[in-house]
């Protein structure tokens, strides 16, 4: 049996609002994965205890739990999506973040975890960038990891700007610490961040790379 000109165009309607809806599903699907990525890495192990901002806010809590308006606020969640409920509908699915039950606040699943200080050593930081390199949190990370070494960590500083509290001590061996632009790049192992450097000085030429505690 045949179909008419008319049934053939409303079938073909009906293909195109469900390939709509598929794609529409796909990519509130794909929203909500970054989302929970996003969210999980602001309380991850590698971050929270550097982020001063957030630390705090998680320690004035007996239990950890942090307003969930204030982490949407983030830049990057902000640009994920401004609506609170969809946040919260998002976080629901994580694996290592909690949502409150009236829906409000948010916290780690495991207790916060104590300061490593192998970390100095597993961590590189560059600076004296080429002009023409891209030198953001993005641009590095992306770098590295498709070098198959993917940072666990990645922080662009800017110089005149603050240096946070658990760099303090590392301007000491680098002066370019609130001076230049630099990357500070931690890696999951000491091999991995001493292949990061060999990597980095074959790709830029006189970038300045070390460990971030020199040997």
């Amino acid at each position: 049996m045949e179909l008419t000109s008319s049934e053939y165009t409303n079938c073909s309607g009906l293909q195109d609002k469900e390939n709509i809806n598929v794609c529409n599903n796909l990519a509130l699907e794909c929203i909500n994965d970054k989302i929970v990525k996003q969210c999980e890495f602001y309380f991850s192990d590698a971050n929270i205890l550097k982020d001063q901002f957030l630390l705090k806010l998680v320690k004035s809590s007996k239990e950890g739990w942090v307003d969930l308006t204030v982490v949407a606020n983030f830049k990057k969640m902000q640009s994920l999506s401004k609506d609170i409920s969809v946040i919260r509908k998002s976080l629901a699915a994580s694996t290592k973040l909690q949502i409150s039950d009236d829906g409000k606040t948010v916290r780690r699943i495991e207790p916060l975890p104590e300061w490593d200080k192998a970390v100095y050593f597993r961590s590189i930081i560059l600076s004296d960038f080429p002009d023409s390199a891209s030198v953001t949190v993005e641009s590095i990370q992306e770098f590295f990891t498709k070098n198959g070494y993917p940072p666990s960590l990645v922080r662009v500083l800017y110089p005149n700007r603050k240096v946070p509290p658990d760099l303090k001590r590392s301007q000491i061996l680098h002066n370019q610490l609130g001076v230049k632009t630099c990357a500070v790049v931690e890696f999951p192992n000491r091999s991995d961040a001493s292949e990061a450097i060999s990597l980095s000085r074959s790709h830029w030429e006189q970038i300045y790379v070390h460990l971030l505690c020199k040997l």
